[in-house]
């Protein structure tokens, strides 16, 4: 029970002159931080430096130290902050550096403020500041998350301040266009996963995002499908979270979906709450039941009419028992008990097809029967889950 939801996500093209950090391998940073994580030392300290890269000077012990300290590594009283002991697992270590820069952010509440690329402007000589404008995203300044690129992703970089030009922030939009929200959503797993797809005009050529893809937190898929059937105008179709099953009544179930209890649902348009609205949306794989007990007869009956026509030869009334039985055994229908149909019922009904043949198969096992059918097995029967086959008066309980 799956589904695809798209969207259009506006892309940004900015030009800005920043300090960014680009995260890079630094094994002599990694060892002294995996130093101060062992427990070996109090922390990122001049000691610690001592005791991880012995020979350095006082002064450059103390240099280190405030290195760090500027790179997000650790807090003032030397403390690994969470970056520190990123690095110390082996990770990389954002080493900043200020320039002029060109980046793509896409906005949509599925991805939230997201970079997309960022690429080192080195000649300036076409950068004019002359149409400054504030940062469109201010959220993305002053953190420690680290942004990897959807083009190149071992470019990773950490947004960490804005230059000035003239008191006001060096920024300007420079172009806009959009990139495609894929957001696969799996109901019955609960689980989602969102890419985003589309290209980049960079200063070499178009690119191709590549987005391994990323999630979303607290959803819950089955309950929001619910809320998608209940808003439905005129609904006579219900939700049964709990079976995690679609309850439909009969009218417009074709011969595919009454056989496999599946169906494909179709809306117009669909919300989900705290992300926005999805038009024309498929849920493919959407399991069905039956609304009513009423409509699992009718349901049962078309399985069984199917299966008989498939059957060669005369057909017993057991014969014909055991076939309504294994059309309603461990299905949706099961738990309605439909009535097996009479002797008579069963003849009534085939008595509409044009030649009769299945007709006469019904009936000639019991008008020729060499001795009487027993009378109990004439009669109607209910499915039962609950005894083995039983006769009792005017109605017999079959296990299912």
């Amino acid at each position: 029970m799956k589904t695809r939801l798209t969207a259009a996500v506006p892309v940004k093209q900015v030009g800005v002159m920043a300090e960014l950090a680009f995260l890079e391998p630094r094994p002599e940073l990694v060892h002294l931080c995996s130093i101060a994580v062992m427990g070996n030392t109090p922390g990122l300290t001049p000691e610690a430096v001592e005791y991880a890269l012995p020979g350095l000077s006082a002064a450059a012990r103390n240099n280190l130290v405030r290195w760090c300290r500027y790179l997000g590594l650790c807090d003032d009283g030397g403390a690994l902050t969470a970056r520190g002991r990123e690095v110390a697992a082996g990770g990389h270590v954002p080493l900043p550096e200020e320039g002029s820069y060109r980046l793509w952010v896409a906005e949509h509440p599925v991805c939230g403020t997201r970079p997309l690329h960022v690429e080192r402007v080195l000649d300036t000589s076409d950068r004019r500041f002359d149409d400054l404008t504030d940062f469109p995203f201010p959220g993305l300044v002053g953190k420690t998350q680290a942004w990897p690129s959807l083009i190149d992703s071992k470019r990773v970089v950490v947004f960490r301040r804005l230059l000035e030009e003239g008191n006001r922030q060096a920024s300007r939009i420079e172009g806009s266009s959009a990139c495609e929200l894929h957001w696969d959503l799996d109901f019955l797993q609960d689980t989602n996963r969102w890419t985003l797809q589309g290209s980049l005009r960079t200063k070499e050529r178009n690119e191709s995002l590549q987005h391994a893809g990323e999630s979303v937190a607290g959803l819950d898929l089955p309950s929001l499908f619910g809320q998608w059937i209940a808003a439905e105008a005129g609904a006579r179709r219900q939700w049964d979270a709990t079976a995690r099953r679609l309850l439909v009544p009969f009218d417009g179930l074709d011969d595919q979906a009454q056989e496999s209890f599946l169906t494909d649902v179709s809306f117009p348009r669909v919300r989900v709450p705290g992300f926005g609205e999805f038009s024309r949306v498929t849920v493919r794989g959407v399991p069905l039941g039956p609304l009513d007990a009423g409509v699992a007869r009718q349901w049962a009956l078309a399985r069984w009419r199917r299966r008989v026509a498939r059957e060669e030869g005369y057909l017993s009334r057991a014969r014909v028992r055991n076939l309504f039985e294994e059309v309603v055994h461990e299905t949706p229908l099961a738990p309605h008990a439909p009535v097996i149909p009479s002797h008579a019922e069963c003849l009534k009904d085939q008595d509409q097809e044009l030649t009769r043949a299945t007709y006469w198969r019904l009936a000639a096992p019991v008008d020729l029967a060499p001795t009487p059918v027993e009378p109990a097995l004439l009669e109607s029967a209910q499915v039962s889950s609950e005894s083995p086959a039983r006769p009792a008066p005017r109605r017999v309980r079959l296990s299912s």
